[in-house]
This record gives structure tokens, sequence and C-alpha cells, in this order.
């Protein structure tokens, strides 16, 4: 396929790279937050994050599916073994599986079905958020989303993907807590809304203990989710999910694509 300068320049985002230009500032001011401020600045790196990823899934789809239309037009021919030998032709397609051939003289409407479907497909992912977008991921990439990742960076994206729906969508982070009112009450973790969270941080040595949480000091729980540690490991862990996302682009305009989008700034802990 020709590359055209101006087609690829159409398809560059700005999210990545503006991201790129925010975060490399601000993270080096928040020192000067106070604590509520601190909580927005980390609602809205979540928030920031799944975007980053949101560009990447959008812009390998976006590809892959113009590809697949590319591959569409009756003169580009297509061949699979898978049963046989499939050639499409202008005017006719012939199937072989060894015992029978069938011909179709309308090779064309296939095509042009194909075609169809493919910009149908772009269209819808024009508005799709990203757990949509990981669903269309796995329709239409042999390898899905969560085995690209592999299971442990799976459940932090997962984690990220849930903090930015709580946050974007201006939901109550609920702390539950069972037995007498005080310090006394235990949390029941398996009905917080940052279960995932707590998870994720927990395997992370983030938490160490979390019998010494109690109804006196359940602040420091949604404290922890916006602490240094815990935005530096999900956004290490965003950085590791965009490289392996970027990697299962295979097509040279798909690559191409890949490489114009920023990646995410280094972060110091200091």
């Amino acid at each position: 396929m020709k590359l055209k300068a101006e087609h690829i320049m159409k398809n560059i985002s700005p999210t990545s790279g503006n991201i790129h230009a925010y975060l490399t500032d601000s993270w080096s001011s928040r020192s000067r937050f106070n604590i509520r401020q601190r909580a927005g600045f980390a609602q809205f790196i979540f928030l920031m994050l799944c975007s980053h990823l949101e560009e990447i899934l959008y812009s390998l789809l976006n590809n892959r599916y113009e590809a697949l239309a590319f591959l569409g037009h009756a003169s580009a021919p297509v061949r699979t073994i898978k049963h046989g030998i499939q050639t499409i032709g202008t005017t006719a397609t012939k199937i072989d599986d060894g015992n029978h051939s069938v011909v179709s003289s309308d090779a064309k409407a296939v095509s042009l079905s194909l075609i169809k479907l493919m910009e149908q497909k772009r269209k819808n992912i024009l508005k799709q958020p990203i757990d949509k977008l990981i669903e269309s991921y796995n329709e239409i990439f042999p390898v899905s989303f969560e085995q690209v990742l592999g299971p442990a960076n799976f459940q932090d994206i997962s984690t990220v993907r849930n903090l930015r729906n709580i946050f974007s969508h201006g939901r109550a982070i609920e702390l539950c807590f069972f037995g007498p009112l005080g310090g006394a009450a235990k949390p029941d973790f398996d009905s917080f809304t940052l279960k995932s969270a707590i998870e994720s941080l927990k395997r992370a040595k983030i938490i160490v203990d979390l019998n010494k949480y109690n109804g006196n000091n359940h602040n420091e729980i949604s404290e922890l989710i916006f602490s240094d540690a815990s935005l530096l490991h999900f956004y290490a862990a965003t950085q590791e999910a965009s490289e392996l996302l970027r990697n299962s682009a295979v097509c040279p305009y798909e690559i191409v694509q890949m490489g114009l989008i920023a990646r995410l700034p280094t972060l110091s802990p200091y």
C-alpha cells in the first residue's frame, strides 16, 4: 500500500502528545498540592492513562479495518490455505478443497460486502469507550487483549479502567465495614468499589497489611490510591501495556501509525 503524507497527518491524534507535555511539567509540581488537590490530580492521571490506551487501541483497529477493506477490493487477490485455495478475482471466485470446486460469478459483490462491513466497523469505533474498544480488538485480532497483556498487567489495566469509570462518571468510593461503630469496625474489602485497586496494590506490596485499616483510619485507604507509589505503579503498568499493544501492529501502515503516537514520559519518584 502506498502511503501518502497527507493521509498520515490526518490520522494523528493530539491526545498522547498533549498528555506527554502536561505530565512532563505538572508531575514535578505535585509537591505543592494539598490533599484535595492531590486527589484531583491523581484522578486526572487515571483519566489520561485510559485516554492514552484508547488512542492506541483506536489506531490499531482503524488501520486493521482499513487493511481488510483494502483486501476486499476486487482487484486485490486474496489467498488462504485454511480449506484449500481461495482466489478472488474481478469476476469470479473459485474455492477448491481438494474434493470439489465451487465457482461464484459475482466475487465483486462479496468484495463490496467486506468493504462495507469494514467501513461500518471504522465508524463504530469512533464513539467507543475503552471497554468497547477492547471488545472490538478481541473480535478482529488473533490474540486477545488479555493474552497480549498477560494476567498481572491485565489486572492492573482493569483497575485503571475501573478507577477511570469511577472518577469520570462521578461515582462514589464506597468503603464498607462491619462490626461496632468506631475503631473496632473491620473492612469488608469484597464490597469496596476499590477492591481491584487494593488487590493490585497488595500484589505490588504497596499495601502490606490490610488488617491495619478500621473505622477510624478508613480515609487512609482512599488516600493510598492517590499516593505516589500507587500512581507510579499504575503508570508503569500502562506504559507496559501500551508497548505490548504497539507490538501487535504487524502491517507496515499500522507500524507507521504506532510511531506517530507519543509515548508516556518517564516520571521520577522524587
